[in-house]
């Protein structure tokens, strides 16, 4: 584990949410024990490997998997690190996964990427009832309550000091200290240029790429836009020659 991430922190682009230090090897032994008890048959170097790709994968910035992903396969030859495309549902699985290590995920990407779409889709998915109702250890009563830091001041959101009486008023976040096992916080940035070291450290990070998209998406809301301006018959004959060329 210490050999990868010192061959990520010298080859892998730098960014403000990546972190290889001490808390980042800690969740990877965390999801090696859940995968190891969950699979005993399987062996040792297997469940490190996948430990290390689950844990360190939804970080990455799209330019950055390949490198990792090659690293994993010099450092574990002989093993197979196949991943699925980066798309909604591996985005959806990749964010479920680091918020079974970690209390406080940071869903981090540029606007137009689909960070929003990810978390509410997530959670749509563990509140299906028929799953819940089939299967009730993969389905999970889900409630999101969305809040706008900017919404509020500084002391709303933190709690205050009272200079005279020196009594301490608590602020909305005060929830930071009191997070049971069926909590979580989620955080909605676009970077974390200004986050210091320790927070990024102490949360999960779930990079959503807007170039793993592709085009599909902006045709498909282009299409759907002029569904009652044109007649929709020869645009979707173009569109799917378009694609065809693709």
């Amino acid at each position: 584990m210490t050999v990868l991430y010192k061959l990520a922190r010298e080859q892998l682009s730098k960014q403000h949410h990546y972190d290889f230090g001490l808390r980042a090897l800690k969740s990877v032994l965390v999801m090696a024990g859940e995968l190891k008890r969950g699979s005993a048959d399987l062996s040792e170097e297997v469940v490190l490997m996948r430990a290390l790709r689950d844990m360190n994968l939804p970080k990455f910035v799209f330019e950055d998997v390949p490198l990792f992903l090659g690293l994993i396969s010099d450092l574990f030859p002989g093993l197979d690190c196949f991943v699925l495309n980066m798309r909604l549902q591996m985005l959806c699985f990749q964010m479920y996964e680091t918020m079974l290590t970690r209390h406080t995920t940071m869903v981090v990407g540029p606007t137009g990427g689909g960070k929003t779409v990810v978390i509410k889709t997530l959670c749509r998915a563990q509140n299906n009832r028929d799953r819940i109702n089939s299967c009730p250890e993969l389905g999970l009563l889900t409630k999101l309550y969305t809040l706008n830091p900017k919404a509020m001041s500084v002391i709303e959101l933190y709690g205050i000091l009272d200079p005279v009486t020196r009594d301490w008023t608590d602020g909305v976040l005060k929830i930071r200290d009191q997070l049971q096992s069926y909590c979580a916080l989620l955080f909605e940035v676009g970077d974390l240029q200004y986050a210091s070291p320790a927070t990024v450290s102490r949360c999960g990070m779930v990079f959503v790429d807007p170039k793993n998209l592709r085009y599909e998406p902006y045709w498909q809301k282009w299409v759907k836009e002029r569904e009652n301006e044109v007649g929709i018959s020869p645009l979707v004959l173009r569109v799917s020659v378009f694609k065809s060329e693709l």
